[in-house]
């Protein structure tokens, strides 16, 4: 299956399975969603208490996040500031994500 057709039949799920809140959920992911580098954060801090799940978030890097690009991420921005994602604008950013980043984000 080719990615664009393999996109295009997660594009007709989400559009058709996802509740408006599901829609401002992914692309507040795009904004935050991130890869964890080799060096980014030791197998302790994985421990899940409050000051360490702050100190993790702290250090994320720029370049760990999943989406880099700043118009994907303005769009994003912009769509969260309403605090509502019409299909539309859903579609507007799923377009412009790749494969990779749409299965990285997840949801």
């Amino acid at each position: 299956m080719s990615s664009n057709t393999e996109k295009e039949l997660l594009l007709d799920q989400y559009i058709k399975g996802y509740t408006p809140e599901n829609r401002l959920g992914f692309i507040k992911l795009v904004l935050t969603k991130y890869k964890l580098s080799d060096n980014n954060i030791k197998f302790e801090d994985l421990i899940v208490q409050d000051t360490n799940i702050r100190n993790i978030a702290n250090n994320i890097k720029f370049e760990d996040l999943i989406v880099q690009d700043t118009n994907i991420r303005n769009i994003a921005n912009n769509i969260i500031k309403q605090k509502s994602c019409t299909p539309d604008n859903f579609k507007k950013v799923f377009n412009m994500l790749n494969i990779d980043q749409i299965y990285y984000i997840g949801f």
